[in-house]
Protein backbone atom coordinates (compact mmCIF):
# COMPACT_ATOMS: atom_id res chain seq x y z
CA UNK A 1 0.00 0.00 0.00
CA UNK A 2 2.81 2.26 0.67
CA UNK A 3 4.15 1.65 -3.19
CA UNK A 4 0.16 2.84 -4.61
CA UNK A 5 0.55 5.74 -2.22
CA UNK A 6 3.95 6.87 -3.51
CA UNK A 7 3.07 6.18 -6.59
CA UNK A 8 0.10 8.46 -6.83
CA UNK A 9 0.31 11.08 -4.15
CA UNK A 10 3.89 12.37 -5.16
CA UNK A 11 3.49 13.62 -8.48
CA UNK A 12 0.33 15.21 -7.94
CA UNK A 13 2.13 16.74 -4.82
CA UNK A 14 5.01 17.63 -6.88
CA UNK A 15 2.21 19.46 -9.29
CA UNK A 16 0.28 20.31 -6.66
CA UNK A 17 3.73 22.54 -5.45
CA UNK A 18 4.43 23.54 -9.09
CA UNK A 19 1.59 25.65 -9.78
CA UNK A 20 1.67 26.95 -6.32
CA UNK A 21 5.35 28.27 -7.57
CA UNK A 22 4.04 29.48 -10.85
CA UNK A 23 1.09 31.33 -8.79
CA UNK A 24 3.41 33.07 -6.24
CA UNK A 25 6.00 34.23 -8.83
CA UNK A 26 3.70 35.15 -11.53
CA UNK A 27 1.45 37.19 -9.60
CA UNK A 28 1.73 40.79 -7.77
CA UNK A 29 1.64 40.45 -3.88
CA UNK A 30 -0.61 42.67 -1.50
CA UNK A 31 1.15 45.99 -1.39
CA UNK A 32 2.99 46.45 1.77
CA UNK A 33 4.16 50.16 2.85
CA UNK A 34 6.38 49.09 5.44
CA UNK A 35 8.55 47.22 2.48
CA UNK A 36 11.54 48.51 1.19
CA UNK A 37 12.08 45.93 -1.88
CA UNK A 38 10.38 46.83 -4.80
CA UNK A 39 7.03 46.20 -5.39
CA UNK A 40 5.29 43.99 -8.25
CA UNK A 41 5.71 40.82 -9.93
CA UNK A 42 8.09 38.24 -8.48
CA UNK A 43 9.45 37.36 -11.73
CA UNK A 44 9.25 40.40 -13.82
CA UNK A 45 11.37 42.18 -11.36
CA UNK A 46 13.94 39.13 -11.41
CA UNK A 47 14.22 39.46 -15.55
CA UNK A 48 13.99 43.20 -15.64
CA UNK A 49 15.49 44.76 -12.32
CA UNK A 50 16.64 48.14 -14.04
CA UNK A 51 12.56 48.53 -14.61
CA UNK A 52 12.49 48.69 -10.41
CA UNK A 53 15.64 50.93 -9.82
CA UNK A 54 17.12 47.65 -8.49
CA UNK A 55 20.42 46.28 -9.40
CA UNK A 56 20.82 42.69 -10.61
CA UNK A 57 23.57 40.74 -8.40
CA UNK A 58 22.53 37.61 -10.39
CA UNK A 59 25.77 35.22 -11.68
CA UNK A 60 25.11 34.02 -14.71
CA UNK A 61 25.84 30.23 -15.54
CA UNK A 62 25.16 28.44 -18.44
CA UNK A 63 22.53 25.88 -18.12
CA UNK A 64 25.30 23.71 -20.03
CA UNK A 65 26.91 23.26 -17.27
CA UNK A 66 24.02 22.92 -14.82
CA UNK A 67 23.01 19.88 -17.01
CA UNK A 68 26.99 18.64 -17.07
CA UNK A 69 26.85 18.39 -13.16
CA UNK A 70 23.64 16.62 -13.46
CA UNK A 71 24.84 14.15 -15.77
CA UNK A 72 27.71 13.67 -13.31
CA UNK A 73 26.39 13.56 -9.88
CA UNK A 74 22.78 13.36 -10.36
CA UNK A 75 22.12 10.96 -13.70
CA UNK A 76 18.00 10.80 -14.25
CA UNK A 77 18.33 7.25 -14.80
CA UNK A 78 19.39 6.18 -10.91
CA UNK A 79 17.81 4.30 -9.17
CA UNK A 80 16.98 6.65 -5.95
CA UNK A 81 15.08 9.17 -8.63
CA UNK A 82 12.15 5.72 -8.89
CA UNK A 83 9.46 6.16 -6.92
CA UNK A 84 8.67 3.07 -7.00
CA UNK A 85 10.42 -0.70 -8.43
CA UNK A 86 10.24 -0.57 -12.19
CA UNK A 87 7.62 -4.15 -12.03
CA UNK A 88 5.71 -2.02 -9.75
CA UNK A 89 5.93 1.34 -11.85
CA UNK A 90 4.38 -0.66 -14.94
CA UNK A 91 1.49 -2.38 -13.43
CA UNK A 92 0.13 0.73 -11.64
CA UNK A 93 0.49 2.49 -15.10
CA UNK A 94 -1.76 -0.64 -16.47
CA UNK A 95 -4.21 -0.40 -13.44
CA UNK A 96 -4.25 3.41 -13.28
CA UNK A 97 -4.87 3.50 -17.18
CA UNK A 98 -7.92 0.95 -17.11
CA UNK A 99 -9.64 2.75 -14.44
CA UNK A 100 -9.71 5.61 -17.00
CA UNK A 101 -6.58 7.62 -15.84
CA UNK A 102 -8.92 9.68 -13.27
CA UNK A 103 -8.08 12.90 -12.40
CA UNK A 104 -6.67 13.48 -9.15
CA UNK A 105 -7.08 16.61 -7.05
CA UNK A 106 -7.66 17.49 -3.00
CA UNK A 107 -11.30 16.29 -3.55
CA UNK A 108 -10.49 12.95 -5.50
CA UNK A 109 -7.07 11.74 -4.35
CA UNK A 110 -8.42 9.51 -1.36
CA UNK A 111 -10.86 7.92 -3.82
CA UNK A 112 -8.50 7.47 -6.57
CA UNK A 113 -5.76 6.01 -4.05
CA UNK A 114 -8.82 3.76 -2.50
CA UNK A 115 -9.88 2.20 -6.32
CA UNK A 116 -6.08 1.51 -7.55
CA UNK A 117 -5.46 -0.17 -4.50
CA UNK A 118 -8.42 -2.33 -5.07
CA UNK A 119 -7.27 -2.72 -8.27
CA UNK A 120 -3.71 -4.54 -6.71
CA UNK A 121 -5.16 -6.24 -3.94
CA UNK A 122 -7.73 -7.93 -6.54
CA UNK A 123 -4.52 -9.25 -7.96
CA UNK A 124 -4.31 -13.11 -7.32
CA UNK A 125 -1.65 -15.68 -8.58
CA UNK A 126 1.25 -13.28 -9.68
CA UNK A 127 4.02 -13.75 -6.86
CA UNK A 128 6.51 -11.37 -7.73
CA UNK A 129 3.77 -8.47 -7.51
CA UNK A 130 2.60 -9.71 -4.23
CA UNK A 131 5.94 -10.13 -2.76
CA UNK A 132 6.60 -6.63 -4.05
CA UNK A 133 3.75 -5.15 -2.39
CA UNK A 134 4.32 -6.95 0.75
CA UNK A 135 7.71 -6.03 1.33
CA UNK A 136 6.65 -2.25 1.39
CA UNK A 137 9.19 0.40 2.10
CA UNK A 138 12.65 -0.50 3.24
CA UNK A 139 15.01 1.87 4.65
CA UNK A 140 18.57 0.79 4.08
CA UNK A 141 21.00 -0.38 6.60
CA UNK A 142 24.01 1.45 7.78
CA UNK A 143 26.61 -0.41 5.83
CA UNK A 144 24.08 -1.15 2.48
CA UNK A 145 25.10 2.98 2.03
CA UNK A 146 28.48 3.47 0.62
CA UNK A 147 30.91 5.86 1.23
CA UNK A 148 31.68 8.11 -1.61
CA UNK A 149 35.40 7.13 -3.14
CA UNK A 150 36.56 11.37 -1.86
CA UNK A 151 35.12 10.78 1.93
CA UNK A 152 36.01 8.82 4.54
CA UNK A 153 34.34 7.74 8.00
CA UNK A 154 33.72 9.84 10.63
CA UNK A 155 35.85 9.11 13.57
CA UNK A 156 33.11 7.38 16.23
CA UNK A 157 32.23 9.48 19.63
CA UNK A 158 34.37 12.26 17.85
CA UNK A 159 32.64 14.75 20.02
CA UNK A 160 29.83 15.27 17.64
CA UNK A 161 26.33 16.18 18.94
CA UNK A 162 23.17 15.92 16.59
Amino acid sequence: TSYVFRWLAIPWLQAELDAWAHRRNHNAPRRDKNKILPHGIPAIIRAKPHEFNSLDFKVPVPSALFDEVEAIYAPSDHPVFDLVPPSFEQRAQYLYTSLGNPQVSSDSFWNVYQMLLAQFLAIEGEDDLTVLLSQGVTEPEDDDVLLLPSLQDLPRNAGLVG
